[in-house]
């Protein structure tokens, strides 16, 4: 699969480079190719807010899905996160956790 890694940091964080970190190498391990990975460097009210999650989303045309080291990177809020766990199985686009899942897939259903 192609895909584009996102990571975020909360306001106390340094960096995301951990979470880059893990997911290059559990994509290496796993046979997946990553494009791009998208530091959006800082905490918003929703995804959309955020700097570069705009990028991120006009770059999915060209990979299968996006590849995040916690789930809850992308929000922390249920309702949120719901909503563009949505988006992407609308896109048919997966979203891989590194961190939240043993297997670390979930792609859509054909």
């Amino acid at each position: 699969m192609r895909l584009v890694g996102y990571v975020r940091t909360s306001s106390g964080e340094r960096d995301g480079g951990g979470q880059e970190f893990s997911i290059y190498q559990w994509a290496g391990r796993n046979g997946h190719q990553i494009v791009e990975v998208f530091d959006i460097g800082a905490s918003g009210v929703t995804p959309d807010a955020r700097p570069g999650w705009g990028a991120l989303m006009e770059r999915l045309s060209e990979v299968d899905g996006i590849i995040v080291e916690p789930l809850d990177g992308i929000s922390r809020d249920p309702g949120q996160l719901l909503d563009v766990l949505r988006r992407l199985e609308a896109m048919g686009k997966a979203i891989i956790s590194v961190s939240d899942n043993e297997e670390g897939e979930s792609a859509p259903e054909d």
